[in-house]
């Protein structure tokens, strides 16, 4: 998908998503744009360069997870199990990862708040591995 300039419609940006977007908008003063396809993944991109700013998906029984690609996370009570990462052949869920969790991070990003983990997401995934159970 791309995202044109609209008074020298030259290329701005261009969002990879693979899956068909069938519904779009803007933040009102249009440094967001706002996606959602037949995935049931609701994507949220700046667009000046057209970065991946946060991702939400929600499942059948309400349940929902918004995620930022470097890691930080906030969901509904049970949300975080909606989200796995996998290394070492073994999953970890987001839940798992505590330091992780930022409440309200999607209002933090809508308005304009662009937060950073304490950590990054590699290292809180081996740290979690490292306490599992065997």
């Amino acid at each position: 998908m791309s995202l044109y300039e609209t008074s020298t419609l030259k290329v701005r940006a261009r969002l990879t998503v693979d899956a068909v977007q069938t519904s779009l908008q803007f933040a009102p003063d249009g440094t967001l744009l706002f996606t959602g396809g037949y995935d049931g993944i609701l994507r949220v991109w700046e667009t000046q360069r057209g970065s991946l700013v946060a991702t939400l998906v929600r499942s059948p029984n309400d349940e929902w997870i918004v995620f930022t690609p470097d890691g930080l996370y906030d969901a509904s009570a049970n949300g975080a199990r909606l989200l796995v990462w996998r290394l070492k052949d073994q999953n970890v869920l987001a839940s798992e990862l505590a330091d992780m969790r930022l409440p309200g991070l999607l209002s933090k990003l809508v308005s304009g708040e662009r937060p950073k983990p304490t950590k990054p997401l590699i290292t809180a995934i081996s740290h979690a591995l490292t306490h599992m159970d065997p």
